[in-house]
């Protein structure tokens, strides 16, 4: 009698903690320890990211995705940063591949002896698309890109005749750039021959007085209309995180109906809460932008303005920065470097002048192309 009583309180244990194990996974808690870069902070509470290890579990992804680190380099460098066990001791490498695969990083917690999925209540620390990056290389999905060399225009300049990327080499003092194709004829060019043909053209981009004044009075109409798109497009991404919410809902109804088989439900289940993050994402950007609309077009106008001087002034990555951000293509052959703006600053490149009319008064432009660029 006694043997039964207990295998029946055991049995009824279990269930009991089964039932509060899932009832804190449907609030969207995370009933066991917090992951390495969240806290506890007791029962019933979220997790949060820890001022100390969290910075640091994210610089992990951000590493991993550069492919520079193997999973046993990494775990290296993240000891040197500081990162470290719950122990206080290095973080292994098995512990850092269950790190990079751990959804609960962006918002998603994991059943994993289930395969059960559920949204979770506390911050992500990751983005999903840089989450899904690092899924691609654990799988051999993208390769990984390995970088020795630290020249100023790596990987930023291409052979006009083969189309393969210029590569750098320092030869007495200097940085020559050629290409390696065999048998091609583009001949070695200084580093210091490539920066003068990009400041020339950053040059051509600075706005007189007269021209500011122009497009200043133009951005602030374009301010308004920008907007007034910006609150459409939050809008409708709110409608579109609701509707996925209802799907949900209708899915998890259907299962508890036995509509649906087991598996059917967590598939669908998982690639809903996949899709639902991603357009949170999509709207907390879209708010981010609407709360930065107001003066966007201003800023850009007083970044054009110091484009020179932020290229002049600036570090080899800074450097590199306002290239990719100003221009989108880059050739060179024989000795002639060509370098192409992006389609708004090419628009102020070739802008025309401000011509003096006869009555002394400054002619205005036509801007139609102003608004174009805008």
């Amino acid at each position: 009698i006694q043997a039964v009583v207990a295998a029946d309180y055991i049995r009824n244990l279990r269930e009991e903690t089964r039932k509060g194990f899932y009832g804190r996974l449907k609030q969207g808690l995370y009933p066991l320890a917090a992951p390495a870069g969240y806290c506890d902070n007791g029962k019933g509470q979220p997790k949060t990211v820890c001022p100390k290890n969290g910075p640091l579990v994210k610089q992990l992804f951000d590493l991993y995705v550069s492919g520079q680190y193997s999973l046993t380099t990494l775990a290296d460098e993240m000891h040197a940063r500081g990162l470290r066990s719950r122990t206080g001791g290095r973080v292994p490498r098995s512990m850092i591949a269950v790190i990079l695969a751990n959804p609960f990083y962006v918002g998603t917690i994991r059943v994993h002896s289930t395969g059960e999925v559920f949204p979770g209540v506390h911050e992500p620390l990751i983005r999903r698309s840089r989450f899904d990056d690092v899924q691609s290389i654990l799988h051999g999905r993208m390769p990984k890109c390995q970088r020795v060399h630290h020249h100023l225009f790596r990987q930023l300049f291409k052979c006009s005749q083969c189309e393969n990327l210029l590569i750098g080499e320092r030869q007495k003092g200097h940085v020559y750039y050629r290409c390696q194709t065999r048998g091609c004829r583009q001949t070695s060019l200084r580093e210091e021959s490539l920066d003068d043909a990009v400041r020339s053209a950053l040059t051509s981009l600075t706005l007189s007085d007269e021209e500011y004044e122009l497009l200043s009075a133009e951005a602030e109409t374009m301010e308004t209309e920008q907007e007034k798109t910006a609150h459409e497009a939050v809008e409708s991404l709110r409608l579109q995180v609701a509707a996925v919410a209802a799907r949900l809902d209708r899915l998890t109804d259907a299962y508890l109906d036995q509509a649906i088989e087991k598996e059917a439900y967590q598939s669908r289940q998982a690639s809903h809460l996949e899709d639902q993050q991603r357009l949170k994402e999509k709207l907390r950007d879209a708010e981010a932008v609407l709360e930065a609309n107001r003066n966007q077009l201003q800023d850009f106008l007083e970044l054009v303005k110091s484009f020179t001087l932020l290229y002049e002034m600036g570090t080899d990555d800074e450097k590199r920065n306002v290239m990719q951000s100003v221009f989108s293509n880059q050739t060179a052959f024989g000795k002639d470097v060509v370098v192409t703006l992006y389609f708004p600053f090419q628009a102020m490149a070739n802008r025309p002048p401000v011509l003096d009319c006869a009555d002394g008064r400054t002619c205005t432009y036509d801007l139609r192309f102003m608004s174009a660029m805008l």
